[in-house]
């Protein structure tokens, strides 16, 4: 039997597809400090805030459901961060105002004294996010930190929110980044969801989502809890590939049974192609030692073919 899922639940949408985690949002425990924290931040006026958490955790949704809190006198911006230079990080601040970028411009000072100029005037502040910082350049970091120093006794022009896994802390800690570390006025880590949380987490999703037949079992919650460490992400994956398993079954409940088949799928993903990997390391020995560079030649091609082009 192979239905779809969302037919067979009677669910109106996929409530674990990755495309829907920001409509879906369930505000967990930590999710909810984070939110606060963030939005104490902005009140405390100084500094910078960190969002530290592991891959998956939940940072990026929960930085999206801040900015829709913000009122008016904000303008959240979020910074890439691949930028190579303090100017493309300057224009990327420009296009997310919406102002016209000046003529002539000497050099970064002056762009930089046009930008908070102009936010003076029209008594509006940036709040600029930066998701997955510990990717970025340290002349931009120490940059961002510069510009979370300018302000004024009731205006501050900057608020920098920097986001990343638990690589950043091992940035800040080296010498060059005193500067930085010293800018720093809140950190919130993000924690995983914990195992009572859970089942408030999936239900949640699958009242928005309308379904009416579907039950998980608290032995498939224990799995997928362990499994997924408690991410909402990896939670998320597990029990989408879940839905698939349970429609094909024809069943409406997703047991331990299903859970461990989808987590053991989810292995065999990960292990084959080393696997094949050790294989061709244990071949090509194999036929080294034996001399012929024809047959090396040949499996190699084999091989790197059956993998898809992947090695």
């Amino acid at each position: 039997m192979n239905l779809n899922p969302l037919s067979f639940f009677a669910l109106t949408f996929d409530p674990f597809s990755p495309q829907k985690s920001e409509s879906t949002f369930y505000e967990t425990r930590s999710a909810k400090e984070a939110l606060a924290h963030l939005s104490f931040f902005l009140k405390l006026r100084e500094g910078l805030a960190l969002l530290i958490g592991h891959d998956g955790i939940g940072k990026t949704t929960v930085l999206k459901r801040f900015t829709q809190s913000l009122n008016e006198r904000f303008i959240p911006i979020f910074i890439e961060p691949n930028y190579r230079s303090e100017k493309e990080v300057l224009e990327a601040i420009y296009e997310g105002t919406g102002f016209d970028k000046p003529e002539n411009v000497k050099g970064l000072g002056d762009l930089l004294k046009d930008l908070v100029k102009r936010l003076t005037e029209v008594r509006r502040e940036l709040v600029l996010i930066v998701d997955d910082s510990h990717r970025l350049k340290t002349g931009i970091l120490l940059f961002l930190a510069l510009l979370s120093s300018i302000g004024f006794s009731l205006f501050r022009a900057f608020h920098i929110i920097l986001s990343g896994n638990y690589e950043l802390f091992k940035r800040i800690e080296k010498k060059e980044m005193k500067e930085l570390a010293k800018r720093i006025s809140v950190i919130h880590i993000m924690k995983p969801i914990s195992r009572r949380e859970m089942r408030s987490y999936v239900n949640y999703k699958l009242n928005l989502a309308s379904s009416l037949f579907l039950n998980i079992t608290e032995k498939a919650l224990d799995i997928i809890f362990i499994q997924s460490g408690g991410k909402p992400a990896a939670i998320d994956m597990i029990l989408e590939r879940a839905l698939f398993f349970a429609a094909r079954r024809g069943t409406y409940t997703i047991d331990g049974r299903i859970a461990l088949s989808v987590v053991s799928e989810k292995s065999n993903q990960r292990l084959f192609p080393l696997i094949l990997l050790f294989l061709l390391f244990f071949v090509l020995i194999y036929i080294i030692f034996s001399g012929s560079e024809q047959i090396v030649d040949y499996w190699f091609e084999r091989i790197i073919n059956y993998l898809g082009g992947t090695v």
